[in-house]
């Protein structure tokens, strides 16, 4: 499942013809989502609302491409805002209900400063920054690596890149070094194209970012499960306010699925039950058979045939040895036949 988180929407488009155009190219090339992006600076107010209604309908060559291939294409919303004060970043928390609205949000550090607190402590989903441009700060290791450890994700957007070699070797120099600096880790790569022609295949796009320092595994994770995570990241971040989660109980008198889970449990547990005892009770030839279905006069194991039969042998020779006593005690009752003879 392929993804572009960044289709800019452009002011004045009308009817939205031109996003339709770069959405239906994305879907035709094997895209599977898209997100459309509107870009604010400073706070974010009421003001903060998504310019393009969701969903746009596709043109007729993308919906075929869709049929043939058995596909749905989703389209997501996404804010990036732009900080270059630390006054504007209050507004970036959990509590901003403008922010709720949109499925990813997204920040632009314009300082050094502002770049580490954004690693640290706001809650955004991704982190961007123009490679295309000399950036104004050196991409260090530590604030880098605490936004991986809270889920934050750094995006590489390429189409600047396909017009422009000056921009080409800076978006290639940047990019390496934030590979380096997170080590491959919590990358996603996105186009910004503000034309159709801009957006490249995804598989394209795997090959162009072995020149970041990527492999062509860890380039496809960065279009497909990358943002797969930044999306449930961001259904995370607005359901949920420092680590509390927000569950929607079901109305009473309704079975949850863990209970209902329990009582199909408990009825097969029941049903297992009488089967065994029925076959317990119904025996073949005049023979019960226990739980398991085999008859009790089963063959015995050899140990218990040699024991069996030893005391069997034990049995008989203390019935011989009372046998001789008996005879030894009638020898002893007989009558003596030697009087009878004198008396003869």
């Amino acid at each position: 499942m392929f993804v572009d988180l960044n289709i800019p929407a452009i002011p004045g488009d009308v009817r939205n013809a031109k996003l339709i155009e770069r959405l239906s190219m994305l879907a035709k090339l094997g895209y599977d989502g898209a997100a459309v992006t509107d870009t604010f600076t400073g706070r974010i107010t009421a003001t903060a609302v998504s310019s393009a209604p969701s969903p746009l309908p596709l043109d007729d060559e993308a919906q075929s491409a869709l049929t043939i291939g058995r596909r749905t294409f989703k389209q997501y919303t996404r804010a990036t805002v732009v900080l270059a004060d630390a006054k504007e970043s209050y507004s970036l928390n959990g509590t901003n209900p403008y922010l709720k609205a949109f499925d990813v949000v997204a920040v632009q550090p314009a300082t050094e400063k502002l770049f580490s607190q954004v690693c640290s402590s706001l809650d955004v989903d991704i982190i961007t920054l123009d490679l295309s441009k000399r950036l104004p700060y050196f991409l260090k290791m530590p604030p880098i690596g605490q936004a991986v450890e809270r889920g934050i994700f750094f995006e590489i957007a390429y189409s600047a890149a396909l017009t422009d070699s000056t921009a080409r070797r800076n978006l290639i120099s940047n990019a390496q070094a934030l590979v380096r600096a997170c080590k491959g880790r919590n990358l996603i790569i996105t186009s910004e194209a503000a034309s159709a022609f801009a957006i490249r295949g995804p598989y394209d796009i795997a090959n162009f970012a072995t020149l970041f320092g990527l492999s062509i595994s860890a380039a496809k994770q960065a279009l497909a499960q990358n943002t797969r995570s930044v999306l449930l990241h961001g259904s995370m971040r607005s359901s949920t306010y420092r680590g509390v989660l927000a569950v929607q109980m079901p109305p009473a008198g309704t079975a949850t699925t863990t209970e209902a889970s329990a009582g199909a449990a408990k009825k097969q547990a029941a049903g297992a039950k009488g089967q065994s005892v029925e076959s317990a009770s119904s025996g073949g030839g005049g023979k019960t058979k226990n739980v398991t279905g085999k008859p009790s006069s089963a063959k015995p194991s050899p140990k218990e045939a040699a024991s069996k039969k030893a005391a069997a042998l034990a049995d008989s020779s203390k019935m011989v040895s009372d046998d001789d006593d008996d005879e030894g005690d009638d020898d002893n009752n007989a009558p003596s036949l030697t009087g009878l003879d004198e008396d003869d």
